[in-house]
């Protein structure tokens, strides 16, 4: 008797050693231009148009997550870029909602919210999350091992005036581009885009892809705390668009459009 009940807490040792190791190695290896629950900032998603009443879906394109943020009232929303939602708000009888490519056959759609509101002059759009929602950015995407950073700051338009980022080496997470790295060029109080204006935006050399729209830019740098090293990210931007050189609208710009701040710590 004594050695069946060894023998059932040793293969419940080994039950729960499985199931951590799995889930380690899924949060670890899992590419990120699949589903990567809880949502979090670099990875693909696909917006689409959803009729109510007839039950009838409209894929519109695939973008990247930019980054989580909160408003003054508590609320948490994934920040993208308004064009992957064509511009545009919800119409009646129709709403717009956020997926990631399904995990399982048996799942419709990937479903991760819906499009709460959008702002067209510094295109922004901000989806309601039905996960737990990190702070963090991927910083390695397919070719390489994914591993997660946490954002602990973000650059006032201010210092981008004062060339904080100038000779600074600046990253850009997108699921088409992967991690690419530039310079920077300058900031634009307003930039016109086929007759539209987009404010408080950031210039950066920096290698991009269709499908990159609504990704992060940062810096990154390792820091010591306590004994331990962290990769610590300074978030500046999402993309926005991206004919000759990328440019992003700056975060800080993002917030004092909307009151939206980009959540700066682990959760």
């Amino acid at each position: 008797m004594m050695y069946l009940g060894m023998v059932i807490r040793f293969s419940a040792f080994l039950l729960l050693l499985t199931i951590v190791f799995f889930s380690f190695g899924y949060a670890i290896w899992y590419p990120s231009i699949r589903r990567y629950r809880p949502v979090i900032g670099g990875v693909k998603y696909m917006s689409v148009r959803v009729y109510i009443d007839g039950d009838i879906s409209e894929p519109y394109g695939n973008c990247t997550i930019g980054y989580i943020g909160r408003d003054m009232y508590g609320r948490r929303y994934i920040v993208s870029a308004s064009h992957c939602f064509n511009w545009t708000r919800s119409g009646v009888g129709w709403i717009w909602t956020m997926h990631q490519p399904k995990l399982y056959s048996n799942e419709r759609y990937g479903y991760i919210g819906s499009l709460s509101f959008i702002n067209q002059y510094v295109d922004a759009a901000f989806i309601s999350p039905i996960t737990n929602t990190r702070a963090k950015i991927l910083t390695k995407l397919p070719s390489g091992t994914p591993y997660k950073a946490k954002v602990v700051n973000y650059y006032h338009i201010s210092e981008i005036k004062n060339n904080i980022l100038k000779n600074k080496i600046i990253l850009k997470t997108g699921y088409s581009s992967g991690v690419t790295r530039g310079s920077f060029i300058g900031y634009r109080q307003v930039l016109y885009l086929a007759g539209r204006p987009l404010y408080y935006v950031v210039l950066i050399d920096i290698p991009t892809q269709d499908g990159d729209s609504g990704g992060p830019s940062y810096t990154a740098k390792w820091v010591f705390q306590r004994g331990r090293r962290y990769y610590v990210l300074n978030l500046i931007g999402i993309l926005s668009a991206n004919p000759y050189y990328a440019w992003f609208i700056s975060v800080h710009g993002i917030e004092l459009m909307t009151g939206v701040k980009p959540i700066t710590y682990n959760v």
